[in-house]
């Protein structure tokens, strides 16, 4: 008998009720994801990607086929599956040390305080966001909550990190700057990786690529114009910091330039020139 499939999706349906009628939202969904594999789910809001991931997560249930991890059917959520959400959704109370460390803490109850402490900072200095660790979520840019919950959701060591569209809410680039850090992540732990994004550019720098429609899978196939994210940051890099000084100064000429009518009504323009 042959190895497990890791990540088998199998007749997958998701139905549901509304006032004026049942909404197919996923329709006969089957794939296939191998070890070490980072897969794109790709799509337009609304074709029922982020219900597939959310079904892979348990965090939904099917209303028809089923999610078999490693030869087992999954019916809930498990420690063996990390989400990282769209949003940060960190504990707003909480430093950044204390939201990876709660998660370490559920996860591996049979570490030793100072082990838990040394994985939360493994993690933490993984995802560069170790000189942020006693600060509130509050009081870090949204690019780093991210961060935050990126370490927090691999500091539970799962097999299968699902990512729902983690980057749709940053600047572009942040944006590179973070795909940048998850495949070094990736490249580093080889986690199986499923991501849900609309954004084509992403996409491309998946090993496979999932295209959905209507809650129906068009395409599945490998991508053979894989882009490299350190390759695009360096070319995008200094484009983009010339923008971000450009609107800067913008900002700053503006009040200047609605400060001069006011020199020259009080002479002071008119004296400099004289001299």
């Amino acid at each position: 008998m042959g190895t497990p499939i890791p990540l088998e999706i199998a007749g997958l349906t998701k139905t549901f009720a509304t006032p004026v009628g049942p909404v197919v939202a996923v329709q006969d969904v089957n794939a296939r994801v191998h070890d070490g594999e980072f897969t794109c789910i790709l799509g337009h809001s609304g074709c029922g990607k982020s219900t597939v991931l959310s079904i892979i997560a348990g965090l939904q249930h099917a209303t028809h086929g089923r999610v078999v991890i490693d030869g087992a059917e999954a019916d809930g959520p498990g420690t063996d599956r990390a989400v990282v959400f769209q949003t940060p959704c960190l504990l707003p109370w909480l430093t950044v040390r204390g939201n990876v460390a709660l998660a370490v803490r559920q996860a591996s109850p049979h570490l030793t305080r100072t082990e838990r402490r040394a994985q939360v900072n493994r993690y933490l200095e993984l995802v560069g966001v170790a000189d942020a660790a006693g600060q509130l979520p509050g009081e870090l840019s949204l690019g780093m909550q991210q961060c935050v919950s990126l370490a927090r959701a691999l500091s539970v060591d799962p097999r299968f990190l699902l990512l729902d569209e983690p980057f749709s809410m940053l600047d572009s680039l942040t944006r590179f700057e973070l795909q940048d850090m998850l495949l070094q992540v990736w490249e580093q732990n080889r986690k199986i990786v499923v991501m849900v994004t609309h954004e084509v550019d992403i996409a491309r720098y998946a090993q496979r690529n999932i295209v959905m429609r209507d809650g129906l899978i068009l395409t599945d196939e490998p991508v053979t114009d894989r882009l490299d994210s350190r390759e695009e940051l360096r070319r995008w890099r200094w484009p983009l910091a010339a923008v971000a000084v450009a609107l800067w100064l913008v900002g700053r000429v503006r009040p200047i330039r609605a400060w001069l009518p006011g020199l020259g009504k009080r002479g002071y323009l008119g004296r400099r020139s004289s001299l």
